[in-house]
């Protein structure tokens, strides 16, 4: 017997670019149908066509994807030089 859910949202958070004073932060998800058969899972990625059909979302990737939750908060913060340490 088969048992559908809904499809399962694996969110990601990626770096692209790291230095010791900076970074650049990219994050979204891929969306899964997990099917399963006999206590045997079965994930399938759903692609752009599919997930318009059954979440109404239009795009999926890029700067002019829809969000995937209604807020999100991002918080840029200069650090500070750290201080010299006195030598003895």
């Amino acid at each position: 017997m088969s048992d559908k859910k809904s499809p399962y949202l694996e969110e990601y958070l990626y770096l692209p670019a790291l230095a010791h004073d900076s970074a650049i932060i990219a994050w979204g998800g891929f969306f899964f149908e997990i099917d399963e058969d006999d206590g045997k899972e079965e994930w399938k990625l759903l692609d752009d066509d599919e997930l318009r059909k059954r979440l109404g979302r239009r795009e999926t990737i890029g700067e002019k994807s829809e969000p995937y939750a209604p807020r999100a908060r991002v918080e840029v913060r200069q650090a500070r030089p750290a201080a010299p340490i006195p030598s003895k």
